[in-house]
């Protein structure tokens, strides 16, 4: 995330990292402190655990946590099915559109059906590398392993060896 921040070359300092924020939005009281929200810091353990200032913010949010204050609302409103139910307008007109909005639906399904190609996509890659890390273990040579995957003989040497693993030719 950093990377993309800043240009090649630039002379990091402490002070260099962009803010960072975190949340995490957990559907029950995972850290089990019986409340509706952490803040989490960063400690260095050498340092006698002194707090790290990097600017790095690590929230846990208690979605079961639906009282009555803002946050409370704001849990209720990020499960609420029904818009018209929803405490905070902006997020209602947010829902409406991509539930009920004829452009909206239209929106979310093509986001939908590009999160089911990526994960597709991942699923295939790692069954080709699954493929090719069982037939490297029993002794298989690289022109087996282009045929199982379809991968060129460059790539599954790269792949063998990104693993600490010598192709056998």
């Amino acid at each position: 995330m950093d990377t993309m921040s800043v240009k090649k070359g630039f002379k990091w300092g402490k002070d260099h990292l962009p803010p960072v924020h975190v949340i995490f939005i957990t559907e029950h009281d995972t850290l089990g402190g019986g409340k509706p929200i952490y803040h989490a810091y960063r400690t260095i353990a050498e340092l006698d655990h002194q707090r790290l200032e990097d600017h790095a913010d690590v929230i846990y949010v208690n979605a079961s946590y639906q009282d009555d204050s803002a946050l409370g609302r704001l849990m209720h409103d990020m499960f609420c099915e029904n818009p018209d139910d929803m405490y905070y307008s902006e997020l209602a007109e947010r829902s409406k559109y991509f539930k009920i909005d004829e452009h909206g639906v239209m929106k979310m399904c093509e986001a939908m059906e590009k999160l089911m190609e990526e994960d597709r996509a991942e699923t295939r890659l790692a069954e080709q590398k699954s493929t090719i890390l069982r037939l490297f273990h029993k002794g298989k040579k690289v022109a087996d392993m282009m045929d199982a995957t379809d991968w060129t003989a460059d790539q599954v040497r790269s792949f063998l060896r990104s693993q600490n693993l010598q192709p056998v030719q």
